[in-house]
C-alpha cells in the first residue's frame, strides 16, 4: 500500500504540528479508497483570506485551512492528548473536532472528484460552459464530496442538501438573446451553518 505524504506549510510550528497530526488521522482512517494524487499540499492560513463563514477550501491543488479552526479545537485538547483523543469514535468527539476533520475530509474529496470525474471540474472552470453548465457541475460535485462526508460519519444525509436549498439566492436573468439556458445567471449571497439548521 503506497503511502501519501501531504506537505503542511504555516507560519506557526504549533499549528503546523496539530494540523500534521490531524492529517495523518484523517489520511490512515478515512482516505483509503480517495485518490489524492491532485493534492499539492495544505496551507494553514488567516481567516480572512478565505470567504466569510468559509473554514476550508481548494485553491489551484492546495487545501486551506483556517488557524482558528485549528486553535478552537487546541482549546478543547492539547497537542500531547490528541492522538489518544483521535482514537475515539467521530460520533463521540467534540464539534470543533468533527468541524476540522469534516472540512480537511470534505477537501480531500475534491481532489478525489477531480481524479475520477475531471469533466465535471473542466466543466466548472471551463471558459465554454454557460452559467446553468457550471452550477449544475458545481452542485453535483459538491453533492459527492457530501456524500462520502457522510458515509464516514462526519455529516448527516442531508446536510448538502439542506444548505442548498436553504441558501439565499441573487437570480437575476440577462436577457441578451432570450434563452434562458445561456443567459441566467445566480448569485449566492449567503447561508447560515447547515448544522445549525439540523441539530
Amino acid at each position: 500500500e503506497e503511502m501519501i505524504l501531504i506537505l503542511i506549510t504555516s507560519d506557526r510550528e504549533d499549528l503546523y504540528l496539530y494540523m500534521k497530526i490531524i492529517t495523518d488521522y484523517v489520511i490512515e482512517n478515512l482516505c483509503n479508497d480517495l485518490v489524492l494524487t491532485t493534492v499539492q499540499g495544505i496551507t494553514i492560513v488567516d481567516s480572512e483570506i478565505l470567504p466569510q463563514d468559509v473554514d476550508a477550501r481548494t485553491e489551484d491543488d492546495f487545501i486551506l485551512i483556517s488557524k482558528s479552526s485549528i486553535e478552537n479545537c487546541k482549546l478543547i485538547i492539547d497537542k500531547e492528548e490528541l492522538d489518544n483523543y483521535l482514537l475515539n469514535d467521530i460520533s463521540k468527539m467534540n464539534d470543533k473536532f468533527i468541524f476540522l476533520i469534516g472540512n480537511l475530509y470534505h477537501e480531500l474529496c475534491h481532489a478525489d472528484v477531480k481524479h475520477r470525474m475531471p469533466n465535471l471540474h473542466n466543466i466548472m472552470y471551463g471558459d465554454e460552459s454557460s452559467s446553468m453548465q457550471m452550477i449544475t457541475a458545481h452542485y453535483w460535485v459538491e453533492f459527492v464530496a457530501e456524500y462520502e462526508s457522510h458515509r464516514t460519519g462526519l455529516r448527516t444525509k442531508d446536510d448538502f442538501c439542506i444548505s442548498f436549498v436553504n441558501a439565499k439566492w441573487d437570480i437575476k436573468y440577462l436577457k441578451y438573446n432570450r434563452n434562458d439556458y445561456n443567459d441566467m445567471f445566480w448569485l449566492k449571497i449567503g447561508r447560515a451553518s447547515c448544522r445549525e439548521r439540523v441539530s
